[in-house]
C-alpha cells in the first residue's frame, strides 16, 4: 500500500476540520437556544427532565468542541512534523549529493547500448 501526502494536504485538512468544528459548535448552540423558550413553560417532573436535558446539552456541546479542538491540534502537529521532516530530508539529500563521487559514471556508460 502506498500512502502519499502532499505538502498542503494536512494544512487543507486542518482548515476544513476547523471550519466544520466551528459549524458543528454553532449548530449545537442553535439547538440549545431553540429549546430555551420551553424552559419556563414547564413545571414538576417535566421541568426536571428539561433541566437535565439542558445540562447534558451544554456538556455534550463542550465535549464535542474539546474533542474537535484536540483533533485540530493533532493535525497541526502532524503537519508541522511532516513539513520539518520533508525539509530535513531535502537538506540531507543536498549535503550527501555534494560529497558524492560520480567519477565512475563515465566508465559504466561505456557498457551500455550504443
Amino acid at each position: 500500500m502506498k500512502f502519499s501526502v502532499g505538502t498542503q494536504t494536512l494544512g487543507t485538512l486542518l482548515n476544513r476540520t476547523t471550519t466544520q468544528s466551528d459549524d458543528l459548535k454553532t449548530l449545537v448552540e442553535k439547538f440549545i437556544a431553540a429549546a430555551e423558550p420551553l424552559q419556563n413553560r414547564m413545571s414538576g417532573p417535566a421541568k426536571d427532565a428539561f433541566d437535565k436535558f439542558k445540562g447534558r446539552s451544554d456538556e455534550v456541546a463542550g465535549t464535542l468542541h474539546n474533542a474537535l479542538v484536540g483533533i485540530c491540534g493533532s493535525i497541526d502537529g502532524q503537519n508541522k512534523s511532516f513539513i520539518q521532516g520533508a525539509q530535513e530530508g531535502a537538506d540531507t539529500h543536498s549535503q550527501s549529493e555534494g560529497s558524492a563521487n560520480f567519477a565512475g559514471v563515465d566508465a559504466v556508460a561505456r557498457f551500455g547500448p550504443r
